[in-house]
C-alpha cells in the first residue's frame, strides 16, 4: 500500500474536518458497570481461553500470540461474553487482555457494543489469527497520549501557517477506527493529513502506541502487522510503562481492607491525603496508603523509528540514524529520542509541502521546507503529567475495589450493562429485577432475557 493508498475509516462522532470525523476521548467520568457472571445452569458455553500479556513468557510470545485454533468451536455467545466480561470489570487488576478464536462476527459485534461505552477501550483485531486485543483506558495510559497529541496539534498550526492557500485539513485521532485488509485497530495516537481535493489524498505520518505492563514481544509483533497494513508511516513511537509492583486488591485481613471498609467512601483528596511515603509533583512517586500499593511506577521507556530510505519503518533495525530509544523515568535519559523525533517530524513536514504541492502544484511551499521542527513538548511536562496520573490512577483503584466489596446486589448480564450504560436509563424489565437479590422470578427473568437477546446477534 503507498502512501496515498485509500483506507477505511470507521468514527463515530462528528468534527470539524471536512473530509475525516474522529471520535477523541472527552475523558468523561467513569461509570460503574456490574460485571458480567455466566450462570453455571446455562449450557454449552465453554471455558474461557482468554490470556493475560503479562503473565506470558515472552521467548515463546510471538508463536503462542500468533497460534490459532482453526476449529473455533466455542460458541459465540461464549466468546462474546467472556470479551464484554472484561470489559465491564470494574475492579480488574489488568487493563490489557489477549482473547484467542475470535471470528469476525464476533470484532463486529463487540466493537459496536462497545461503542458508547463512556471508558471505550481500544481494539485490535488481527482476522488471520484471528486475535482481538482489549487495552482498557486508565489515566497513565492516557497522560503521555494527550501531551504528545496535543502537541501534534500545535505544531500542526505552525506548519500550516507556512503554507498561502488553505489546502490541508489535519486530525490527530486518538479514537478513531482504522480497517485494513487484516488488521483492525484504533491507535492511541493516528496523525492524519488530507488535501482540500475531490477525490482527497490522505496520509497517516505519525503513529503512536502507550503499553501499560505488556510484553513487548507481542506489542512489536502488533506494530508489524500494522506497516504492513499502512507502510506509509513516517514517524512511529512506543511508549512502555512498567509498574514495579503488579497490583492486586486488599486482602480481607489486611489492614487496608480492615481499616477503608469501616470508613465510607473517600474523596480523592482525602484518600490521597492518607498516604505514605515521599510526594513529588514533578515525577511518579508510589501511592501507598494503608499500608497497601495502589501504584507504584517502574519504569517509562520510549523508542522511536523513521521511514528509511526506501520509505518504511524496520521494527529490528538497529541503525541509530532510524532509531533511538531512552529511559524518561526514573532517570531522564532522553536526548537521543528527542533527535529522532524532531528527525521524523522534520520529514513529516516534508510531507505536508508534497502534499500541498499535490493540491496545488503552483503553491510556494519554500518557507515552509526552510521551517526548523522542534520537539513541541517538554520531558519534565510529560513527568508531572504522569505523577498526577499516577495518583489518579490510584484512586480509581481504590473507588473499583471499595464499590466491588460492599454487599452485592441483583447482577446484570454484560450485554445488559453496556445497554444501560449507553441510555442511562433502565427498562422496566431491569427495574422490576432490580428488587430483593433472592427474588427467583425476577433472576430467572432477567438470565431468559439475556439469553434470548445474545442468541439473537448473528
Amino acid at each position: 500500500m503507498s502512501m496515498t493508498d485509500t483506507i477505511t475509516i470507521r468514527s463515530h462522532s462528528s468534527s470539524n474536518s471536512p473530509v475525516l470525523r474522529k471520535n477523541n476521548r472527552q475523558g468523561n467520568s467513569r461509570k460503574t458497570i456490574e460485571p458480567y457472571k455466566r450462570s453455571s445452569t446455562r449450557p454449552g458455553l465453554a471455558v474461557s481461553q482468554a490470556r493475560t500479556p503479562a503473565t506470558k513468557d515472552t521467548s515463546s510470545s510471538q508463536a503462542t500470540f500468533r497460534g490459532v485454533n482453526s476449529k473455533l468451536t466455542e460458541s459465540p455467545i461464549a466468546r462474546r461474553h467472556k470479551v464484554l466480561s472484561f470489559v465491564s470489570q470494574s475492579n480488574r487488576e489488568t487493563d490489557c487482555k489477549v482473547f484467542q478464536n475470535i471470528t469476525r462476527a464476533d470484532y463486529d459485534y463487540i466493537s459496536c457494543k462497545i461503542e458508547d461505552c463512556p471508558a471505550r477501550p481500544r481494539l485490535e483485531y488481527n482476522c488471520d489469527t484471528h486475535t482481538l486485543v482489549i487495552e482498557m483506558p486508565s489515566p497513565i495510559h492516557e497522560a503521555i497520549i494527550k501531551v504528545i497529541s496535543k502537541s501534534l496539534e500545535r505544531l500542526d498550526l505552525v506548519l500550516q501557517d507556512f503554507i498561502a492557500e488553505e489546502l490541508l485539513s489535519s486530525d490527530t485521532h486518538t479514537n478513531l477506527t482504522i480497517d485494513g485488509d487484516t488488521v483492525k485497530c484504533i491507535p492511541d495516537i493516528l496523525h492524519m493529513v488530507t488535501t482540500l481535493t475531490d477525490p482527497p489524498i490522505v496520509i497517516n505520518p505519525v503513529m503512536g502506541e502507550v503499553a501499560v505492563s505488556q510484553p513487548r514481544a507481542d506489542l512489536l509483533q502488533r506494530l508489524r502487522d500494522r506497516l504492513k497494513e499502512f507502510p506509509g508511516i513516517v514517524l512511529l513511537f512506543i511508549a512502555e510503562i512498567q509498574e514495579r509492583v503488579h497490583y492486586t486488591s486488599p486482602a480481607e485481613s489486611s489492614q487496608a481492607w480492615i481499616h477503608l471498609q469501616k470508613k465510607k467512601l473517600l474523596t480523592s483528596d482525602a484518600f490521597l491525603s492518607n498516604r505514605t511515603g515521599p510526594r513529588s509533583l514533578k515525577k511518579p512517586m508510589d501511592i501507598v496508603v494503608e499500608k497497601h500499593p495502589w501504584h507504584a511506577m517502574e519504569s517509562v521507556h520510549l523508542q522511536v523509528w523513521v521511514q528509511n530510505n526506501s520509505g518504511h519503518i524496520e521494527l529490528d533495525t538497529r541503525d541509530p540514524e532510524l532509531t533511538a530509544r531512552g529511559e524518561l523515568f526514573p532517570n531522564k535519559l532522553m536526548d537521543k529520542v528527542t533527535r529522532m523525533i524532531e528527525r521524523g517530524l522534520s520529514r513529516m513536514r516534508d510531507k505536508y509541502a508534497e502534499l500541498a504541492r499535490k493540491a496545488s502544484p503552483n503553491v510556494d511551499v519554500s518557507a515552509l521546507l526552510e521551517a526548523r521542527v522542534t520537539l513541541p513538548f517538554t520531558w519534565d511536562a510529560m513527568l508531572s503529567k504522569l505523577a498526577f496520573a499516577s495518583m489518579a490512577m490510584a484512586y480509581s483503584r481504590y473507588k473499583s475495589w471499595y464499590m466491588g466489596s460492599r454487599p452485592e446486589g441483583t447482577k446484570r448480564t454484560a450485554d445488559e450493562a453496556f445497554d444501560a450504560e449507553a441510555t442511562g436509563k433502565r427498562t422496566a424489565d431491569e427495574a422490576f429485577d432490580s428488587g430483593p437479590a433472592r427474588n427467583t422470578r425476577s433472576l430467572t427473568r432477567a438470565r431468559t432475557d439475556a439469553l434470548a437477546r445474545s442468541r439473537s446477534v448473528p
